[in-house]
């Protein structure tokens, strides 16, 4: 499966934030027996972040739904944001360890960002038995992330 978030002011220029009236879109592609499923959704106001979480979380739930969730499944994402904070790396353990184990603060001590998403996204992926996250880079050769990626943009198109 793919997923992909994105919006449309994020702080694209230093010191700017999402306004209440910004587009923000989130969508995912799961290929399964040969067919392509595709979903999206979006929200004014979001940031980047919360759609690329929204994303997971939403590509989560529709995977369980499907009956999928002991099969052997590869996540593909372009957020490095969430994928170190689910993935065990090389380079460190999945934050969300960290998080839980702090009681939600994240290494500075202060409470983690968009926690109630987190704290969804963990509940769902522990209903999987075996899970892999890949990191794809965004607007690279990945077919399925380009996909994500359109529909995300023809979302924030139609809002």
């Amino acid at each position: 499966m793919f997923t992909d978030g994105g919006c449309r002011n994020n702080g694209n220029n230093a010191g700017e934030h999402v306004l209440p009236t910004d587009k923000a879109a989130w969508a995912y592609v799961i290929l399964h027996d040969g067919h392509a499923m595709t979903t999206t959704g979006g929200k004014v106001g979001a940031t980047n972040n919360q759609m690329e979480m929204t994303a997971v979380l939403e590509s989560l739930k529709a995977l369980e739904d499907m009956g999928l969730s002991q099969k052997k499944l590869l996540l593909s994402l372009d957020s490095d944001y969430v994928r170190k904070a689910l993935s065990d790396s090389a380079n460190g353990t999945a934050w969300i360890k960290g998080w839980k184990k702090r009681g939600w603060r994240n290494s500075n001590g202060k409470s983690v960002a968009n926690q109630d998403l987190w704290k969804e996204i963990d509940k769902e992926i522990a209903k999987f038995s075996d899970l892999t996250l890949q990191h794809v880079d965004g607007h690279a050769d990945s077919d399925g992330n380009n996909l994500a990626d359109a529909l995300v943009n023809e979302q924030m198109d139609e809002m």
